[in-house]
């Protein structure tokens, strides 16, 4: 069972849009119309990907209006992002350095 839920916790996290919505919560609540606008998808990504954060505890909701305002659970994502950067500094220097594809390339060797 633990098995599972770890295989979820990082497929949440190993998707380049909901590390982008994340990001963007981490710094202020929007409602799903923000997002948009800000992010450059569509509404259907947006409303998918904010569900499974939302599922998977990394977001919260709440009431605004006729709309939902979501926000990062700070309690859970800035320390999780935290340790994530630290381990990329100190581990990973020549990682941080590549553009994606050459990173890409070199993780294929």
């Amino acid at each position: 069972m633990l098995k599972g839920a770890y295989n979820i916790f990082f497929e949440t996290l190993g998707n380049k849009n909901r590390l982008m919505i994340l990001g963007s919560l981490e710094k202020t609540p929007k409602t799903v119309g923000e997002l948009t606008k800000e992010l450059k998808l569509d509404q259907t990504t947006i409303s998918h990907n904010l569900r499974r954060l939302y599922v998977t505890g990394f977001v919260k909701a709440r009431k605004r209006g006729k709309n939902k305002l979501y926000e990062a659970n700070k309690k859970i994502v800035t320390p999780l992002l935290n340790l994530v950067n630290y381990h990329l500094r100190c581990n990973c220097s020549e990682l941080c350095r590549c553009r994606e594809n050459e990173l890409r390339e070199k993780l294929r060797r």
